[in-house]
């Protein structure tokens, strides 16, 4: 006979670390992420998000993630990839700026501003 434990958050009585396979948790965890549409095909759709209240089309290849809840400061990290469209060949990705209440993303493709149907987004801090 196998048992489950099914819990939705594990907080020690001692302080506020979690250790988990000898690792500690909670100082970097994802506090947000999101995947949209980047506008190909149409308008920009958010399909999916966690801590994300919208996300703004700048043009092409240029968003603002903004937060339903602010980051503590700015130094946090953001991992972004987006799926390839346009071209097989190179792109590339850039998040000039990051703010306690939103992030901007670029994406190129051939060194030129790009849309892609396929965005994600996560922070950690």
């Amino acid at each position: 006979m196998t048992s489950q434990l099914k819990v939705d958050r594990i907080s020690p009585a001692t302080g506020s670390e979690i250790i988990i396979d000898g690792f500690e948790a909670p100082a970097a965890s994802v506090k947000a992420w999101v995947q949209f549409n980047g506008n190909v095909g149409g308008g920009l759709i958010i399909q999916d998000e966690m801590n994300v209240s919208s996300v703004t089309d700048n043009g092409v290849g240029s968003y603002w993630v903004n937060y339903k809840t602010a980051m503590p400061d700015n130094k946090y990290c953001a991992l972004v990839t987006k799926r390839n469209d346009v071209t097989n060949r190179g792109f590339c990705l850039q998040v000039p700026q990051v703010h306690p209440t939103y992030l901007t993303i670029q994406t190129y493709e051939d060194d030129a501003p790009a849309d892609s149907s396929v965005v994600s987004c996560a922070v950690l801090n």
